[in-house]
């Protein structure tokens, strides 16, 4: 009998001796190269356009947070009168607090604790039966207006003037126009949540730049 032959019949009988094990083996050598096949392709697959595009928005909008203050001046009767550093948002009791609080002569009546501030804003405590002087009302007056003239009109602003907003981009931008000319001008700043692009966290974000007036 031939060498061959008979090396031949001896790795047949084992086979069919062994043959549970061979077809383990068999399984989890095939199973181990689609595991390795599929976890290639995850690595080698790129990273979709839109989420690099959120990705580099989020991180645009966290850095302006991080750096952007609204500067307060306070005055009157208060404990520690001067300017003040806060975040935006912050409210009229929470900037007289870091002032120290309100003297025991203040008229408290007199403020509306809940406001919210704004850049360059003057806060006038009076002490009892004190009017608050007009210069204090006059600069505060004229902050707000100059905030109010600086905020993009969502109904009027074409797309360069959109993409001056935080975490604007073109296609955010173009997303805005495409909506007015399809549904007519905004009734409402919060109608900005039915543009494709704008959540509800978005659109908070931007209630002090934007008006529809």
């Amino acid at each position: 009998m031939p060498i061959e032959e008979s090396i031949f019949k001896r790795v047949s009988k084992w086979i069919k001796d062994h043959i549970s094990w061979t077809l383990l083996i068999v399984s989890m050598v095939s199973a181990l190269a689609l595991v390795s096949f599929i976890l290639y392709m995850k690595q080698s697959s790129p990273v979709p356009q839109q989420l690099q595009e959120e990705t580099i928005t989020s991180t645009s909008e966290s850095t302006a947070e991080s750096t952007s203050f609204l500067f307060v001046d306070v005055k009157g009767a208060v404990v520690k009168p001067g300017v003040y550093q806060v975040a935006p948002g912050a409210r009229t009791q929470q900037v007289i607090q870091l002032a120290g609080g309100m003297t025991k002569e203040a008229e408290q009546r007199a403020i509306n604790l809940a406001q919210k501030v704004v850049d360059q804003a003057v806060i006038y405590v009076p002490t009892t039966g004190e009017q608050t002087p007009d210069t204090w009302s006059n600069q505060t007056s004229a902050t707000n207006s100059e905030r109010d003239s600086k905020k993009v009109n969502l109904n009027t602003a074409d797309e360069m003037t959109l993409m001056t907003l935080n975490g604007i981009g073109e296609k955010k931008a173009q997303a805005i126009v495409a909506y007015r000319t399809q549904h007519g001008p905004f009734k409402t700043v919060e109608e900005l949540k039915e543009v494709d692009g704008f959540g509800e966290k978005t659109v908070e974000k931007l209630k002090d730049s934007i008006t529809i007036e």
